[in-house]
């Protein structure tokens, strides 16, 4: 995958029952962001690097109060170059809020 869609990446994330919704948000600076809300209440918002199109970089958060005052849990990341989907990247991700979680 050279360039990240980001609608249909929030598609992707929303199929996994870890969230409980996604979406492009545009309020947000950069305007190029994915607000991912977990199921237990924690958020993690993904942006695509402009030299690096291919590649997401995540924060997660607490919970949406976090991104206001910009106490971040975690930083993530995941590469979906070479890949044809969304589908390992959205694991990934998914996977390394878990774990930052201690799930």
């Amino acid at each position: 995958m050279e360039d990240i869609n980001l609608y249909d990446l929030a598609f992707a994330f929303t199929r996994r029952p870890e969230v409980t919704d996604a979406n492009v948000a545009t309020g947000m600076c950069p305007d190029d962001t994915v607000l991912v809300e977990l199921a237990g209440g924690q958020v993690a918002v993904f942006n695509v690097q402009d030299e690096y199109p291919a590649v997401i970089l995540g924060t997660l958060y607490a919970d949406a109060d976090g991104i206001r005052e910009h106490d971040p849990l975690e930083s993530i990341h995941h590469d979906f170059e070479g890949e044809g989907d969304y589908g390992d990247g959205v694991d990934d991700l998914i996977a390394q809020c878990a774990e930052a979680l201690g799930r």
